[in-house]
């Protein structure tokens, strides 16, 4: 078994309509990573990592957009590592020659 690492955007979208505030659902506000304290967000996991982490170079590197009918776009940046097995890359038509890390 080996190990590999990858860096993902993981986008999000719901519709909270506490969060509502206009009647336009075209009006939209862009928030920092820090408003993430402040609303409810799925907690989001990788069932087979082994180890995760969210990247926070000068901030958290989420962003939050929030429209006016109270539809919330979510993204965040986060690095994952896998153990995963020769055998399963051989039965999806991968070897690990072909395979690029």
């Amino acid at each position: 078994m080996q190990d590999y690492t990858i860096t993902i955007y993981l986008n999000q979208y719901w519709k909270d309509e506490r969060l509502s505030f206009s009647d336009d659902d075209e009006d939209n506000m862009t928030l920092t990573g820090d408003f993430t304290d402040k609303i409810w967000v799925p907690d989001t996991f990788f069932a087979n990592d082994k180890l995760s982490y969210l990247h926070m170079v000068t901030e958290k590197n989420h962003m939050i957009r929030l429209y006016g009918d109270g539809s919330v776009v979510y993204g965040m940046r986060s690095a994952l590592s896998f153990t995963y097995d020769n055998i399963l890359l051989t039965a999806i038509g991968y070897d690990t020659r072909g395979l690029l890390v």
